[in-house]
């Protein structure tokens, strides 16, 4: 049987999937991207360990009052946004189950060659990556992958 998880271990694994690294995050930095990193593992240490708030706090060079702000906008982001939802459930899965199988790293606001990564590996659909890169028109991202597949073919010697 396997041991449960540590508040750190959790935060991490957390941190890790978002893309980043614990000292990214512990920065006092409010870019959308890491505040968002941060209120996810926040809400992971709470809901799956007995960890005060001040204790995951601390970890953050936060307060208990900012664990119980980022446990609050995660379940309200999952109340209105979809795919936050299913990526809040697939790190919960990930967490529970102690395996990364089947699961990629999309950084909640991936560049373009990210994204085209993983669509010309038809892990997400173009409309998919619009999604994540609001910014890129579906023509734009289309361009993007033949430009990868290109690229792989004339210098990688893939496909």
């Amino acid at each position: 049987m396997r041991k449960p998880l540590t508040y750190k271990e959790i935060i991490e694994r957390v941190i890790d999937l978002e893309g980043f690294t614990p000292d990214q995050v512990r920065l006092k930095c409010r870019k959308r991207e890491l505040v968002f990193a941060r209120q996810i593992a926040m809400y992971f240490s709470r809901k799956l360990t007995k960890v005060s708030l001040a204790r995951t706090g601390s970890y953050f060079n936060q307060n208990h009052a900012t664990v119980l702000h980022a446990i609050k906008t995660v379940n309200d982001l999952m109340d209105t946004d979809a795919e936050i939802k299913g990526r809040v459930k697939r790190y919960e899965k990930i967490l529970r189950n102690g395996t990364s199988a089947g699961t990629y790293r999309i950084p909640f606001r991936a560049n373009v060659r990210q994204l085209t990564k993983f669509a010309y590996r038809d892990i997400l659909s173009a409309d998919e990556i619009g999604r994540y890169a609001s910014y890129m028109s579906r023509e734009a991202i289309t361009r993007a992958i033949r430009r990868l597949v290109i690229y792989e073919k004339k210098y990688l010697g893939t496909i």
